[in-house]
C-alpha cells in the first residue's frame, strides 16, 4: 500500500492487488475506486474506474520507497510513500512494478 499526499497533508491511499491492478481511497470524502495502470519506464496511464478512462501522469522515483506522480491532465502532483513492515529492496521496484507493494 502506497499513502498519497499533497505535500501538506495526507489525501488517499492507492492499494495495489498486483502490478496492474488496484484501488485508490480518497481520505478527504472517503470514497474508493478501482483502477488499472500501465506503465512505461517513468510514464504511466492509469484506467480509473474504467477502461476507456485514460488518466496520464508522469512518475519520478525520490527514493527507494518514495514516488513523485504528477498527474497531466490538471497538473497536480501526490507524494507517495510505500507502507509497509517490510521494506522491500530497490530492485523489486523495477519496470511495470514500480508502485507495487
Amino acid at each position: 500500500m502506497w499513502a498519497a499526499d499533497d505535500g501538506d497533508q495526507r489525501t488517499g491511499y492507492y492499494i495495489f492487488t498486483d502490478e496492474s491492478n488496484g484501488a485508490c481511497l480518497d481520505t478527504g470524502e472517503g470514497t474508493g475506486l478501482g483502477f488499472t495502470v500501465e506503465t512505461d519506464k517513468n510514464e504511466a496511464v492509469f484506467h480509473m474506474g474504467a477502461a476507456d478512462d485514460n488518466s496520464k501522469a508522469s512518475v519520478r522515483v525520490s527514493d527507494n520507497f518514495k514516488r513523485v506522480i504528477t498527474w497531466e491532465y490538471s497538473p497536480y502532483t501526490e507524494y507517495m510513500t510505500l507502507m509497509t513492515s517490510k521494506k522491500k529492496d530497490a530492485e523489486d521496484f523495477s519496470s511495470a512494478s514500480f508502485l507495487y507493494s
